[in-house]
């Protein structure tokens, strides 16, 4: 699946589920509770009975309960885990990672998911986009509702700006977004001194253009998501 065919789901499970700006921990609970699955928290350390017996009963392997969590699907059982311990931020970004695997398709090859390296860069793409693109979604969400009154404060302020001559002097590096740096051949952007950047000397500064265009995605050594 294709970065971009990856956006698009991400869109199609805003407008599925209704959230239309970057989701907390609860709201992607409920989604991923729609979807038919039951979220249960663990422990890697110490679980209570009814846990602890659900984890020996689906031969949980020790390896899949050191991760942050993960998702089991059989024909009797839909479930996500995800480790008790995390931040609501932390379990956000699980819950985001653990709905990519489901809303794409991913708990046809195992009851499982983890071992196929498409389906975990997929899902940490689909969690990307989910949790960094929701201020523009919820912008565009606002405007629909409000339409009447934003059209006003627009006109308003084009009135204001009609009577106002301005002049704007633009540092040249405005054209470049942050510090990242791209290659001639890559797909990725990286910081500067980022070790998967083999010949840094063909490494130049991202444009804001290359940067909007969604042509490149985060590195997921040097950028952490």
């Amino acid at each position: 699946m294709t970065d971009r065919e990856v956006r698009k789901k991400v869109r199609q499970f805003r407008k599925k589920s209704g959230i239309a700006h970057k989701p907390s921990s609860a709201e992607l609970k409920r989604a991923v509770e729609r979807m038919g699955y039951t979220v249960i928290e663990f422990n890697n350390i110490y679980n209570d009975d009814a846990v602890a017996a659900l984890i020996e009963a689906l031969h949980i392997p020790d390896r899949v309960l050191n991760a942050r969590g993960f998702t089991y699907a059989d024909a009797a059982r839909r479930l996500v885990f995800i480790n008790e311990d995390l931040s609501d931020d932390e379990k956000a970004m699980v819950l985001a990672h653990e709905m990519g695997h489901i809303f794409l398709r991913h708990m046809t090859t195992a009851p499982i998911i983890g071992n196929d390296v498409s389906e975990e860069y997929e899902a940490n793409e689909f969690a990307h986009y989910l949790l960094n693109s929701g201020a523009w979604a919820g912008l565009t969400a606002f405007v629909r509702r409000n339409k009447k009154r934003v059209i006003a404060a627009v006109a308003a302020i084009l009135i204001v700006a009609a009577g106002i001559t301005a002049y704007c002097v633009i540092s040249s590096e405005s054209q470049y977004y942050g510090e990242y740096y791209i290659t001639p051949e890559g797909s990725r952007y990286h910081e500067g001194d980022c070790a998967y950047i083999k010949d840094k000397s063909t490494a130049r500064r991202m444009t804001v253009e290359e940067y909007e265009s969604g042509d490149y995605t985060p590195c997921q050594r040097c950028i952490p998501k």
